[in-house]
């Protein structure tokens, strides 16, 4: 790391680039000074914060409703002052959603977006316009495609991992050689990468798939839903005198209407639904909505949690970029001694190259898929460990708040105290920061109470060992005198 920091010659820069390209993921000794990296390190832009703007294809169900307060929760975490969040919708319209990231990007205080779902043929045009012409990065969560340009990463659940982790589930419980429903819309990335599975499996086990409920995102309401998967099930029971082992239902919207249907229909003690995601409405219908339900098994995130990592996501590229940007023009510099020792272009490259580390991999991966880590749910777990909500679930297994991923000294990482929070204020109805009655675009379908809270000026996470500078610590005072010195050529 000390190469790297010999080749720069003005210390806020080494200091910053030291805080992006060791900082992240690591606890910080407490010898060590943590600075904020830019443009999240300013501590008077309280009222002209830096903004994230997440562009969402749709937010219909709890789990969107979740990503979103998740996403809110950790905003107010970031750096010096946290980070202003606007959150539109494109109500499932492909080309609207295309229209809302440019309209982001007129934004003076926008820094970074943040898109959820969406396709490749509609969103590339914008995506790489903004990341060619301005200096806003974009993070793409579940989107259908390959990545709009070099610069465009893409991120999502393991998705090939919730389908295999939960069609095993059905495997062990239930064998081959069954008969089997379907419930899937096609037309969302994640949704089709699960798909690819549940064939390769329905013809490995031989399971005879006697009806499709397609386009099921795009019922008119879930009473609808309902009732077209109860048709499915209903005209095989009286024509054909058919019983469905087990539906597939790989997304919890689906999962919880699938599991209605099949109550209506009488079915429950003959059929079983394995699903996808996880929370506390899911939860619930697996365990006490109804005696003996036949959601057996889930697989997926928490979904606060995810959403805390995907807008920790964003900010860490913001900020390794402008680093990387500064870093870069260095490399043609001429050898710049530091104390006794020369660095060459071939030691210095070679830094550059192994500064990145595993629970992140930003700096050096700009364009590949960050895979968000995912947990197998059984009914039989919850049950015999007592758990009735996600609160329950966490403190059972830690690993589901993504401790070790996407973390870096000047982002509070988020805790299950926080989360316990965040549940008990959404509850209670109330509403998060002043400034946050503009956070939902006009269009969005539902109506998202946001989730936040502003910290004391001088609070941090319990279970957080950064010592994070801030505005008083006279360390990053003599840091940005010195830098500017350096700056000015006065050294």
């Amino acid at each position: 790391m000390m190469h790297l920091l010999q080749r720069i010659s003005n210390p806020l820069l080494s200091i910053i680039a030291f805080n992006i390209v060791r900082g992240r993921g690591q606890e910080t000794n407490n010898d060590e000074i943590c600075l904020t990296s830019p443009p999240f390190n300013d501590p008077l832009a309280v009222a002209d914060k830096p903004t994230i703007h997440v562009i969402m294809s749709i937010t219909t169900g709890d789990y969107f409703t979740q990503l979103i307060e998740g996403i809110k929760l950790q905003a107010e975490r970031i750096g010096e002052t946290g980070v202003g969040i606007k959150v539109s919708s494109a109500d499932g319209d492909d080309v609207k959603q295309a229209q809302l990231v440019l309209d982001a990007a007129q934004d003076d205080r926008a820094v970074g977006i943040l898109t959820v779902d969406g396709h490749a043929d509609n969103m590339c045009d914008a995506i790489s316009n903004i990341l060619k012409n301005t200096e806003i990065q974009v993070v793409s969560f579940d989107f259908d495609g390959e990545p709009c340009s070099s610069k465009h990463i893409l991120t999502s659940q393991a998705d090939m991992d919730i389908a295999t982790l939960v069609l095993d589930e059905a495997i062990q419980r239930q064998g081959q050689n069954l008969n089997v429903g379907y419930v899937n819309d096609l037309n969302y990335a994640p949704l089709s990468k699960r798909n690819s599975i549940w064939e390769a499996y329905k013809e490995a086990n031989n399971w005879t798939q006697l009806f499709f409920v397609e386009n099921a995102a795009n019922f008119t309401s879930a009473e609808t839903l309902q009732q077209a998967i109860g048709k499915s099930i209903l005209t095989l029971k009286e024509e054909e005198d058919a019983v469905v082992d087990f539906i597939y239902a790989p997304w919890d919207y689906l999962s919880i209407n699938t599991v209605q249907a099949i109550g209506r229909t009488n079915t429950i003690d003959k059929t079983s639904v394995y699903g996808a995601d996880i929370n506390d409405q899911d939860i619930f219908i697996m365990t006490n909505a109804m005696e003996n339900s036949p959601w057996k098994a889930t697989a997926g995130g928490y979904p606060r949690a995810i959403g805390a990592s995907l807008i920790r996501m964003v900010a860490i590229t913001v900020a390794a970029n402008g680093v990387l940007s500064d870093i870069s023009d260095l490399l043609t510099e001429p050898l710049i001694p530091w104390g006794d020792s020369l660095q060459t272009d071939a030691d210095f490259s070679e830094t550059i190259e192994n500064v990145t580390d595993a629970s992140v991999s930003l700096l050096s991966d700009i364009g590949s898929h960050i895979k968000i880590p995912v947990v197998l749910v059984t009914q039989e777990f919850l049950v015999e460990n007592d758990v009735t909500n996600m609160n329950d679930l966490v403190a059972s297994n830690p690993e589901l708040l993504l401790p070790n991923f996407m973390q870096v000294c000047w982002i509070d990482p988020i805790v299950l105290d926080d989360m316990t929070a965040a549940v008990e204020e959404y509850d209670d109805g109330q509403g998060g920061g002043e400034d946050e009655q503009d956070d939902m675009e006009e269009g969005s379908p539902t109506s998202l109470v946001p989730v936040t809270g502003d910290r004391d000026d001088d609070s941090t996470s319990s279970s957080s060992t950064s010592l994070v500078a801030n505005v008083s610590s006279p360390v990053m005072w003599l840091t940005i005198v010195c830098g500017a010195y350096f700056s000015l050529g006065f050294f």
